[in-house]
C-alpha cells in the first residue's frame, strides 16, 4: 500500500503531510487550508475579529461603535460596504456601524461565549491596522483575535489582545508590523490553531484546522470519508487530531461537521495525540482507510486508523465496519502514565476505539481500563481487540491458564511466544471481537507481533516479499506492546 515517512512540525504541518500523501493516491480533499505562512503581511479574502467573554467586566454583552480595517497604517479604511459583514450573535445595531461609527453595535447576551465580525473583501486583501470605538465602556472588547481565512472556515490568529481598558467611546488603533507572527504559531511559516474549545479560555483561538478527504472506497456508491481537525494546547506537551469519518459527506457549514454527516459518530470522538514538533511520522493508505503513526520517544509510538476495516464476508453483501480509533478519547498530555492511553490495536476503553456496524450504530471497544498502571486489562470486556490478554485475577501463570492474568501484568500470552530456531514470529490479525455478535472484523493491514526479545521499534521486517514496519505501544515495550503495519 502507498506509505510515507518524514518529519513534522506542528498537528497541522502533519494534516499537511498526510493531505500530500492522500491526493497523490487517489483521495480527493474537499476541505482545509494548506496554507500555512502566518507571519504578516497576509494576504486573505476574509478578516475578523473573534471577541470573547469571560465575565470580567461582569457584564455578558460586546459593543462596538466603529470597526475598520486598514491596508497600511494610518492609510484609509478598506471596510466600505457593510453588506460585506458577517455578524454573529447579533443584538443591536446594524453592520453599516461598523463602517461609519454612526451607532452601537451589541452582541446579544453571550455568556461566556464569543462573538465574531467577519468581512468578506472578495479577494485577497492584506491588513497591517485595525481601527476599533466602543460605546459603553462596560461593553468594549476586554479580550479579542484578529483572524484570517481563505475560506471562511479554517481561521488562523495575526493578533491577540487582552486586558483592554476602555472609556466610553474611546478609540483604540492596532498596528500589526510586516513579519510580526502570533507567539502561539510554531514559526512564520508553520502556524498552530487551537480548535474549538472552551470560551472562557484566553489563549484560545476557536479556529477550526479542519481537513475532508474522500477516498475512492469500493466504488463510487460506497466511498469513505474521513476528517481530522487540528488543535493545539498551549503550556501543554501535545498537540491533537479530533478524528471522525463517515460514509457520506458532510455539510461544512455547520460547526461540528463530524458528527453531522449522515452515518457519522454523535457519541464520541477519539483523538490522536502528538508531541510537540519535530516529530517524526509515518503514513499508509489504500481506497478506504489510513493508518498514521508517531514517535513520541524511545519505545513510544502513536496510531490512529480512519476508514473502513477488513471483514470476513464479500464486500458486496457487507462493506462495514467502519472504524474511528486513536490513542486517546479526549484531549491528554503525553505525559499521563495509564492503561487506557494505547494504540487501536490493543485499545483503551472509554471511547478512543469506535466503530460503526453495519446498521449504522456506533460502539466502542476497550482492552484496557483508567489505571495507572499501563499493563492493567478489563478482565470482563464487552467489545475488545484480539489478540487479548484475557483470564482474571488470581488464576496464576501462564502456561497454567490458557491466557494469564489480567492484572500479573508479565504473563500475557504474546509475551511468552518466543522465536523458533529459525528466529522467526509470527504474525496475528487484529480482529475486532463483541460478545454480541461475535468477531467483527479485523484492522486492515494492522497485526500484532510478539516482541521476542529479537524486535525492536521501527524495524522492518519482510515476509514472503512483503514488508511490515514493527512499532512499541504508548510508553511500552513488553513483548505483548510490538504491533507491525503492512507497508507494500
Amino acid at each position: 500500500m502507498p506509505n510515507t515517512t518524514g518529519t513534522a512540525n506542528t498537528a497541522v504541518d502533519l494534516q499537511i503531510a498526510l493531505n500530500t500523501h492522500l491526493t497523490a493516491n487517489g483521495w480527493t480533499k474537499l476541505l482545509g487550508s494548506t496554507d500555512q505562512t502566518c507571519a504578516s503581511p497576509i494576504t486573505a479574502r476574509y478578516w475578523r475579529i473573534l471577541v470573547t467573554e469571560s465575565q470580567q467586566t461582569l457584564d455578558d454583552f460586546r459593543e462596538l461603535k466603529l470597526l475598520n480595517f486598514r491596508t497600511t497604517s494610518g492609510g484609509a479604511n478598506v471596510t466600505t460596504t457593510a453588506g460585506d459583514w458577517t455578524i454573529s450573535s447579533i443584538g443591536t445595531g446594524s453592520a453599516s456601524d461598523l463602517v461609519s461609527g454612526t451607532g452601537a453595535l451589541r452582541s446579544a447576551d453571550i455568556d461566556d461565549a464569543h462573538w465574531t465580525l467577519t468581512y468578506d473583501f472578495g479577494s485577497g486583501t492584506i491588513v497591517r491596522e485595525v481601527v476599533m470605538q466602543c460605546g459603553d465602556e462596560d461593553f468594549a472588547p476586554e479580550s479579542f483575535f484578529l483572524q484570517w481565512s481563505h475560506d471562511n472556515y479554517t481561521w488562523n490568529t495575526m493578533l491577540f489582545e487582552t486586558f483592554q481598558s476602555w472609556t466610553t467611546d474611546e478609540t483604540k488603533t492596532y498596528t500589526i508590523t510586516d513579519t510580526d507572527v502570533y507567539a502561539d504559531h510554531y514559526d512564520g511559516t508553520h502556524v498552530r490553531r487551537t480548535g474549538l474549545n472552551s470560551a472562557t479560555q484566553g489563549d484560545d483561538q476557536k479556529c477550526q484546522g479542519l481537513f475532508l478527504w474522500q477516498g475512492p472506497g469500493y466504488d463510487a456508491t460506497r466511498r469513505v470519508y474521513i476528517n481530522c481537525t487540528a488543535q493545539y494546547s498551549l503550556g501543554s506537551s501535545y498537540e491533537n487530531w479530533v478524528l471522525g469519518a463517515s460514509t457520506q459527506d458532510f455539510d461544512e457549514t455547520l460547526i461540528s461537521p463530524w458528527s453531522q454527516a449522515s452515518g457519522a459518530d454523535s457519541g464520541a470522538n477519539p483523538r490522536f495525540t502528538m508531541p510537540l514538533g519535530p516529530f517524526t511520522y509515518w503514513i499508509y493508505s489504500n481506497s478506504s482507510r489510513v493508518i498514521v503513526v508517531v514517535k513520541n520517544g524511545v519505545d513510544d509510538y502513536l496510531m490512529c486508523y480512519l476508514g473502513f476495516a477488513k471483514v470476513f464476508a464479500d464486500p458486496d453483501d457487507y462493506q462495514f465496519p467502519l472504524v474511528v480509533a486513536g490513542p486517546h478519547y479526549t484531549n491528554n498530555d503525553l505525559t499521563v502514565d495509564n492503561a487506557r492511553d494505547s494504540n487501536p490495536h490493543d485499545p483503551g476503553d472509554g471511547g478512543s476505539f469506535r466503530m460503526m456496524r453495519w446498521d449504522g450504530t456506533w460502539v466502542t471497544f476497550g482492552n484496557h481500563p483508567s489505571n495507572a498502571n499501563t499493563s492493567l486489562y478489563t478482565d470482563t470486556p464487552y467489545r475488545f481487540v484480539w489478540p487479548y490478554h484475557g483470564g482474571s485475577a488470581g488464576d496464576g501463570s501462564w502456561p497454567a491458564t490458557p491466557y494469564g492474568d489480567n492484572d500479573s501484568y508479565g504473563t500475557h500470552w504474546l509475551a511468552q511466544v518466543v522465536p523458533t530456531a529459525q528466529s522467526e514470529l509470527f504474525l496475528w490479525p487484529c480482529i475486532m471481537v463483541g460478545l454480541d455478535f461475535g468477531n467483527y472484523g479485523a484492522l486492515d493491514g494492522v497485526f500484532a507481533v510478539p516482541g521476542g526479545g529479537i524486535l525492536s521499534p521501527e524495524q522492518l521486517l519482510t515476509i514472503d516479499a512483503v514488508d511490515y514496519r514493527v512499532f512499541s505501544n504508548r510508553q511500552r515495550s513488553d513483548g505483548n506492546h510490538y504491533f507491525a503495519i503492512r507497508e507494500d
